[in-house]
C-alpha cells in the first residue's frame, strides 16, 4: 500500500508540474503576443502620422506655387497696362505734333496769300500809275515818246525782276512744303517703326510669359505626378506591412493552435498514464523486488532554455548589412523568434540597430 501511495503521489506531482509549466508557457505566449501587437500598433501609428505630415507639406508647397503664379499674373497685367498707357501717351503726343504742324503750314500759307495780295495791290497801283502816265504821254506824245519807251523798258525790267523774285519765293515755298512733307513722312515712318518695335517687344514679353506659364504648368504637373507616385508607393508599403502582419498573425495562430494541440496531446497522454497506473497499481512481488534491486540512475538536470544574450543578437544583425528578419535571427541562434522581441527592442531603443518595417539593420556609422 505504501508503494502504491507513493506511485499515485508521484503521478499527481508530475501532472501538477506539467500543468504549471504549461500555464507559464501560456503566460509567456500572451506576453509575447501583447508585445508584438504593441509594436505593430506603434509602427502603424507612426506611419499614419508621417503620411498626414507629408500631405500637409505638399498642400503648403502647392499653395505657395499658386501664390507665385497669381503674383506673376498680377505683374504681367500691370506691365500690359503700363504699355497701353505709354502707347496712348505717344499717340497723344503724335496728334499734338501733327496739329502744331498743320497750324504752322496754315500760317505759312496765310503769309504766302498775304504776300501775293500785296503783290497784286502793288501791281494794280503800278498799272494805275501807268495809266496816268499814259494819259500824260498822250498829252505830250511827241515829247514823252522817248521817255515812255525808256519808262516802259524800266517797267518791263522791274516786272521781270518781280516775276523772278516771285518765282524764287514760290520755289522756296515749294521746297519748304516738300521738306515739311518729308519731315512729316519721316515722323510717321519713325512712329510706325517704334510701334512695330513696341508690338514686337510686347509679343516677346507675352511669349516669355506663356513659356514661363507652360513651364509652371509642367512643374505643377510633375509635382502632382510625384505626389501620386509617392502616394501609390505609400499605399504599397502599407499593403505590404498589412500582408506581413496578417502572415505573422497567421503564423502566431498556427503556433498557438500547435501548442493547444500539444497541450491536449500531453493531457491525453498524462490521463492515459494515470489510468494505466491505476490499473497496474498492484504489481507482482517478484516485479517489485526486481525494481527495488535495480540501482537508481541519477538523471541529469535539464538545461534551462532562455533568451540568448543581447550581444549575440547584435552580432547576428551586424553580420547582415542587407537587413534580417526577426524569424531569421531566431533560426541562426536556434531559438524561437518570439523570445527575441525584448532583446531587439532594447537594441533599437539604445540606437545600436535600426528597424525599418519588419527588417533589422546594423547602425550606420556617421
Amino acid at each position: 500500500m505504501g508503494n502504491m501511495s507513493d506511485g499515485m503521489r508521484s503521478i499527481v506531482d508530475e501532472i501538477r508540474s506539467s500543468k504549471e509549466a504549461r500555464s507559464a508557457a501560456g503566460r509567456q505566449l500572451r506576453e509575447d503576443i501583447g508585445v508584438r501587437l504593441s509594436e505593430i500598433r506603434s509602427d502603424t501609428h507612426n506611419l499614419m502620422e508621417r503620411f498626414h505630415r507629408e500631405g500637409t507639406e505638399r498642400k503648403t508647397a502647392t499653395g505657395e506655387m499658386l501664390g507665385d503664379f497669381r503674383k506673376a499674373d498680377t505683374e504681367r497685367k500691370a506691365t500690359v497696362d503700363e504699355l497701353k498707357g505709354n502707347t496712348k501717351d505717344m499717340m497723344k503726343d503724335f496728334h499734338k505734333a501733327n496739329s502744331e504742324l498743320k497750324g504752322n503750314v496754315k500760317d505759312m500759307l496765310g503769309d504766302f496769300h498775304q504776300a501775293n495780295s500785296e503783290l497784286k495791290g502793288n501791281t494794280k497801283d503800278m498799272l494805275g500809275e501807268f495809266s496816268k502816265a499814259d494819259k500824260e504821254r498822250k498829252g505830250a506824245v511827241g515829247e514823252m515818246l522817248g521817255d515812255f519807251r525808256q519808262a516802259d523798258n524800266e517797267r518791263k525790267t522791274a516786272i521781270g525782276e518781280m516775276l523772278g523774285e516771285f518765282s524764287k519765293a514760290d520755289k522756296e515755298r515749294k521746297t519748304t512744303v516738300d521738306e515739311l512733307k518729308g519731315n512729316t513722312k519721316d515722323m510717321v515712318k519713325d512712329f510706325h517703326q517704334a510701334n512695330s518695335e513696341l508690338k514686337g517687344n510686347v509679343k516677346d514679353m507675352l511669349g516669355d510669359f506663356h513659356q514661363a506659364n507652360s513651364e509652371l504648368k509642367g512643374n505643377t504637373k510633375d509635382m502632382v505626378k510625384d505626389f501620386h507616385q509617392a502616394n501609390s508607393e505609400l499605399k504599397g508599403n502599407v499593403k505590404d506591412m498589412l500582408g506581413d502582419f496578417h502572415q505573422a498573425n497567421s503564423e502566431l495562430k498556427g503556433a498557438v493552435s500547435e501548442m493547444v494541440r500539444e497541450f491536449a496531446s500531453d493531457h491525453r497522454q498524462a490521463h492515459q498514464i494515470w489510468t494505466e497506473g491505476l490499473k497496474g497499481r498492484i504489481k507482482p512481488k517478484a516485479a517489485v523486488e526486481e525494481a527495488e534491486e535495480k540501482p537508481k540512475v541519477k538523471e541529469k538536470p535539464k538545461a534551462e532554455v532562455g533568451p540568448p544574450d543581447v550581444e549575440k543578437v547584435l552580432e547576428v544583425i551586424t553580420g547582415h548589412a542587407e537587413g534580417i528578419r526577426l524569424i531569421d535571427i531566431g533560426n541562426e541562434l536556434g531559438v524561437d523568434w518570439r523570445i527575441l522581441i525584448g532583446a531587439t527592442k532594447s537594441l533599437v531603443d539604445g540606437g545600436q540597430v535600426e528597424k525599418i518595417e519588419n527588417m533589422y539593420y546594423p547602425k550606420k556609422e556617421e
